[in-house]
């Protein structure tokens, strides 16, 4: 990705964002302006097919905001209609490339690799410093590693798609292993789903839970992945220090075997020796 520096914007810019191979005739753009310290984005974009087009796990978009040093930040969601979108966020970053990707929901912490368009040089952007950043993609079907049935949801229009989004990740944060490693917060996803499929609720406050469904769901997926990935470090280890002791052992072993045929030797030496000295008495 290309990052760029705005540490020389004094007002404000408009950067091109373009289509990626999977989308190449999406298009949008950025205007950005400084605003106390902080960057403010106001970026709008078209010609995007459902994000479900991409495979099941998908539902919507999310804007990122990549910095040189390759970390992404969630700028936030990209809600389309008919095609188009937009979002106003704010980035404290000063130098950053803009990404935007199809994902699961918008609470996601690290961007797919279903990446839709990205900034690009155009007439604007060249007053500005280009740097590469290079960033870590969750691979597609990453969420759904462990889902069957991954076909994309068949929509109720009286179902707000916030509901959608908290039971797509809800149902991913089970399939990490969240009852086991993060029971608490799956827990809490899971009451904030049931309030939120409760089709008696008012509109407004089912997306409200839903929303705290969602970001619980992804502390629940976080934690157990980050639990599962010390017990793997911690078996490894465990692998490793075994091989080491077993290579020790062998070691050992063989001094020890060495040792015991070094005194044998030096036994028979003596035998030898004490038998040549009885020999050369009897002659």
């Amino acid at each position: 990705a290309k990052a760029i520096n705005y540490r020389t914007l004094t007002s404000s810019a408009t950067i091109d964002l373009m289509g990626t191979v999977l989308v190449a005739n999406a298009s949008g753009s950025a205007h950005l302006s400084s605003e106390n310290g902080n960057i403010s984005i106001k970026a709008k974009v078209k010609n995007l097919p459902p994000a479900s087009s991409f495979g099941g796990e998908f539902l919507t978009y999310v804007l990122w905001g990549i910095s040189p040093e390759g970390r992404a930040t969630n700028l936030g969601e990209l809600v389309i209609e008919h095609g188009k979108g937009k979002v106003k966020v704010t980035e404290q970053l000063k130098t950053f490339g803009l990404v935007v990707t199809a994902e699961p929901y918008f609470a996601v912490s690290q961007p797919s690799d279903v990446v839709v368009l990205e900034n690009v040089i155009g007439k604007e952007a060249l007053g500005f410093e280009f740097i590469d950043a290079k960033y870590e993609l969750l691979k597609r079907g990453q969420y759904t590693l462990n889902l069957t049935g991954t076909e994309p949801m068949a929509m109720d229009k009286k179902v707000p798609m916030d509901v959608y989004q908290a039971r797509n990740a809800v149902r991913i944060a089970q399939a990490a292993g969240a009852a086991t490693y993060a029971p608490e917060a799956l827990g809490k996803a899971q009451n904030f789903m049931k309030q939120a499929d409760n089709p008696d609720e008012v509109k407004k406050a089912r997306i409200e839970v839903a929303w705290e469904a969602v970001q619980r769901a992804e502390d629940a997926r976080l934690i157990s992945v980050q639990k599962q990935a010390k017990e793997q470090a911690a078996w490894e280890q465990k692998v490793a220090q075994d091989k080491l002791d077993a290579a020790r052992r062998a070691t050992a072993a063989a001094a020890a075997a060495q040792d015991a045929a070094n005194k044998q030797n030096a036994m028979a030496a003596k035998e030898n020796d004490a038998l040549r000295t009885t020999n050369q008495e009897l002659w």
